[in-house]
């Protein structure tokens, strides 16, 4: 994989750096977080020390709702069930001896931003997408065992979510090329891709004994949108523990909620797919059914604000769901007037890129810094979330704030 800015890193350190205020000074990359989801195995990435294209595995994020499953490889079998003309089981091998494919994808989380940059305001948030959740989804908010999480929660301020988004490079087969050879019966209208770990969420769950394995669904003909990958490989090595060993979705173009690790089993199936968290998770209620969040949707975010002699430019990142980035604008004068930025690469298959935006002399004091994603199709970003995506699936307009 070629890497479209070889000379990012010395582009990012060509100046003084200027703080961006609204992001946290230290960002702790633990993975023993306990959170309204369970066991919350998280990490976040740190964007205002991104510095290269790929993000390195033990920096990339992390985040998962249940507990790592182990694995025997001698046992472990991929489970091919349901409407297929004949049920199969693959080892690794039998993947492997398909075509190869390697790809760059960012990934970002489908609750990603859901909060603001205040105390006040993360309240104020909650209050707005409560409003949308599900019972069991409220359960989860007021479970006594998460009071270490509401503690963080109440605590924290600066950026609240707009961290769970890194840009990996991964290797696979494609998924259809699979199906080609281990065919659907014709009766398939949906394909759940099933996860080996397991757990609960609730004390609801817990004291009736409910175990969940975490599984998404996509209709198949959905599904032919895109160009899932089995992925064995991360940024040229063996997927790590924490990233989905021994095999993994990846689906371009689509939120990290669906991008299903520890893959165990593919089983397609000829009516909606009901399981907990194609119902209950990532996606919005409306009219008392789930409609899952899928399609990525373009954003942009601020990660360095460099001050030469008299010069102040201002580098970010950008990505998209299903349509390519056409340009970027920003505003330095709380949204007033928009202004265009400079692009530093294109993006690879579905990458994030990169870009810079030269600020105007004589701005003083505190200033907003604004980025807003146009792709060729129309899409872009809204100044505000909209009514479902407060919850999931935010792309609105993520600004910086520096004091210069």
């Amino acid at each position: 994989m070629i890497d479209p800015i070889p000379e990012l890193r010395t582009l990012l350190n060509d100046g003084k750096s200027i703080r961006i205020r609204n992001y946290p000074k230290y960002l702790k990359n633990q993975l023993d977080e306990l959170s309204v989801h369970g066991y919350f195995l998280h990490r976040k990435l740190d964007l205002a020390k991104i510095d290269t294209f790929v993000t390195p595995v033990e920096k990339f994020f992390v985040r998962n709702h249940l507990k790592y499953p182990d694995i025997d490889m001698e046992e472990w079998g991929l489970n091919l069930e349901g409407c297929f003309e004949q049920e199969s089981i693959l080892s690794m091998n039998d993947i492997k001896s398909f075509k190869r494919v390697t790809r760059a994808f960012c990934i970002e989380c489908t609750g990603n931003q859901r909060g603001e940059t205040t105390l006040i305001r993360n309240i104020k948030g909650i209050s707005r997408y409560t409003k949308i959740l599900s019972f069991n989804q409220l359960l989860r908010l007021f479970d006594p065992s998460q009071l270490k999480w509401w503690i963080s929660f109440l605590k924290s301020t600066g950026i609240r979510g707009g961290d769970l988004v890194s840009n990996g490079v991964f290797t696979g087969v494609r998924l259809f090329d699979v199906l080609e050879r281990y065919p659907l019966a014709s009766d398939a209208k949906e394909i759940v891709f099933e996860g080996i770990d397991e757990g609960n969420e609730t004390v609801v769950q817990k004291a009736r004994g409910e175990v969940n394995r975490y599984a998404r669904s996509f209709e198949l003909e959905e599904l032919k949108n895109y160009e899932p990958i089995l992925c064995f490989e991360m940024n040229g090595a063996p997927l790590t523990r924490e990233h989905g060993y021994p095999l993994r979705v990846i689906i371009p173009g689509i939120y990290g909620g669906e991008q299903v690790k520890w893959l165990g089993r593919i089983i397609a199936v000829s009516e909606k797919y009901r399981g907990y968290y194609q119902t209950e998770y990532y996606g919005y209620k409306i009219d008392g059914e789930t409609v899952p969040v899928h399609k990525k949707r373009p954003k942009s975010a601020v990660i360095r604000v460099l001050r030469k002699k008299q010069i102040i430019t201002v580098y970010g990142v950008a990505w998209h769901g299903s349509s390519p980035i056409n340009r970027i604008e920003v505003s330095v004068d709380e949204r007033k007037s928009w202004n265009p930025a400079t692009l530093l690469c294109k993006e690879i298959d579905n990458s994030w890129i990169f870009w810079k935006y030269e600020m105007p002399q004589g701005l003083k004091g505190f200033v907003t810094i604004s980025p807003k994603v146009f792709c060729e199709n129309g899409d872009s970003q809204p100044l505000e979330p909209g009514k479902y995506s407060s919850a999931y699936g935010n792309n609105s307009v993520f600004s910086a704030v520096v004091k210069i």
